[in-house]
């Protein structure tokens, strides 16, 4: 195929728009690496619940990004959001801050914590899943300290791929290409107390846990058991971590599946992602107690994470969750 380019020499918009999807597969297997393999569709359009690929089919998403799209696609509220931010502050370093980002820190720790008294709670704000985990494993290291090497997580969990993340996942295929992974991570079969129970000690920094597991098969952990992780972990002086990265944000018909499954657990920290930017990539680790303290400055970092357009786009998704009452009809 001859190339058509526009004036900046580059190749055209015209070439793109005519591609047909084994076209731009043939393009995707060329120039991207292969993590994910061949991708079974090229989309080109959202609108609602409802994609287009590039040869014109359309579909139903049952799929929603793994979690993602939870107001649909191009919905109203998010691109007059995200159109706002970025057509008024697009990016700032760390170094300085933005209403956005402050808003959106409020609002999660309020949905996280509700009863929690003012800063008591805080939110560290970063760009998916497997960082918000990954901030989590840093609380939990510099809670643990040299007393507490020992770290637990669930038989058949999934917290991420980066490498402490990964640590923490329990699928040998994710984990075996990378090993040796970040020490001191043992798995415990979900939903056993006797076995949570053999496993806990004073050398323990921290219990990472998913209400209901996904990698799993969407497996809900067997009613009480989080109730007596909170206990168990606490009489030794360990952190309950909770992942709600695909979970949270109404998922469940609550804006935490632990605020569903067990209304008097209190975690530590919990984790966010997915659902929460509505299709912006967005992620973040909510603590409380001394657990939100424990991250000094220089200790953790982010360019992206906290950025005014993902989080102007979060707010709206917080927003019209509320004010359409949509987790009365989940």
């Amino acid at each position: 195929m001859t190339d058509q380019f526009d004036h900046s020499g580059r190749p055209g918009r015209s070439r793109d728009a005519a591609a047909t999807n084994e076209q731009w597969r043939e393009r995707y297997a060329d120039t991207v690496m292969n993590t994910f393999g061949t991708p079974a569709r090229v989309l080109v359009r959202g609108e609602g619940a409802h994609l287009w690929d590039a040869d014109g089919r359309e579909y139903i998403d049952l799929l929603a990004g793994i979690a993602v799209n939870c107001l649909g696609h191009a919905h109203p509220a998010i691109v007059a959001a995200v159109s706002e931010q970025i057509a008024t502050l697009g990016h700032v370093s760390n170094v300085f801050t933005s209403p956005a980002q402050v808003r959106l820190a409020e609002q999660v720790v309020e949905l996280v914590f509700p009863a929690a008294r003012p800063g008591r709670s805080k939110a560290f704000l970063a760009n998916s899943g497997t960082e918000a985990n990954e901030a989590a494993f840093k609380i939990v290291r510099r809670h643990g300290g040299s007393a507490r090497p020992r770290v637990l997580a669930l038989v058949d969990a999934f917290h991420g791929r980066t490498m402490g993340a990964l640590a923490l996942t329990y699928k040998a295929a994710y984990r075996r290409p990378f090993e040796p992974l970040p020490g001191g991570v043992e798995f415990v079969p979900a939903g056993d107390v006797d076995a949570l129970r053999s496993a806990l000690g004073p050398d323990v920094a921290a219990l990472f846990v998913e209400p209901i597991q996904g990698e799993a098969g969407v497996r809900e952990l067997p009613s009480g058991y989080l109730e007596t992780a909170r206990e168990l972990t606490s009489a030794v002086g360990a952190l309950l971590v909770v992942d709600e990265v695909q979970t949270g944000m109404g998922r469940t018909g609550a804006w935490m599946a632990h605020h569903l499954l067990a209304p008097g657990v209190t975690p530590d920290v919990v984790t966010l992602a997915k659902g929460l930017g509505g299709g912006m990539p967005i992620g973040a680790t909510v603590a409380t107690g001394r657990a939100a303290e424990l991250l000094e400055p220089g200790q953790h970092g982010t360019t992206f994470g906290g950025n005014p357009v993902a989080a102007a786009a979060a707010l709206a998704v917080i927003d019209t969750i509320r004010r359409e009452d949509l987790l009365a009809r989940v």
